[in-house]
């Protein structure tokens, strides 16, 4: 079975942090870093788990929209940047690489399922840092594994690989990614369509 690189960092970006708490607490056991955002950031500090709060990371405010700050480019190139080819200029623009993203999306039935909600405030909640992680990950599978659910067998993995994650689960990890992405946004779609006459 073949392995890449070893996890050393691990972005987190999730809608129910609590649900995966005993997930990234394991990560942590393992001296694995772990880059959060600023809401994740607090949750894990309450429950010992250090992290990085990505605000500080990039230098950059979480403002305007949630999460604005996970589409900065420091991001995006430690998740897209190739370890070898890209090394030099990840080095000097002090981007740290990012070797597993664990993300999720914000519910959409349950944005528009909320009462006197305007189509405005169902756009600006529409989760847009991870659905472009989400996707700078699969440009980059060989390298990043992009974890969405089944956090015990990635643990599993890890475990019997030095903290290692196979290439063929990374492979897989992308796929359903992209098809978790894309049903997601279909399901914006479809609402837009049935909505088009308020817009």
């Amino acid at each position: 079975m073949k392995n890449n690189n070893p996890i050393r960092c691990v972005l987190i970006s999730v809608y129910n942090p609590y649900s995966i708490l005993k997930f990234l607490n394991k990560l942590y056991k393992k001296d694995i870093s772990l880059l959060s955002t600023e809401s994740i950031y607090d949750i894990l500090t309450n429950n010992s788990i250090n992290s990085t709060n990505i605000s500080d990371y990039v230098q950059f405010p979480n403002i305007i929209i949630n999460n604005i700050n996970l589409l900065h480019p420091r991001i995006h190139a430690g998740v897209a940047g190739r370890r070898i080819k890209d090394h030099s200029d990840m080095l000097y623009n002090r981007v740290v690489p990012i070797d597993m993203i664990c993300v999720d999306l914000i519910p959409f039935e349950k944005l528009i399922k909320s009462k006197n909600i305007k189509l405005r405030e169902i756009m600006k909640k529409i989760d847009i840092g991870n659905l472009s992680l989400i996707k700078s990950s699969i440009i980059n599978y060989k390298e990043v594994a992009i974890v969405i659910n089944n956090h015990d067998n990635i643990i599993k993995e890890m475990n019997n690989n030095n903290n290692c994650i196979t290439l063929k689960t990374k492979l897989e990890l992308a796929e359903k990614a992209f098809v978790y992405s894309v049903e997601y946004e279909k399901k914006i779609l479809d609402y837009l369509k049935k909505y088009k006459h308020i817009i």
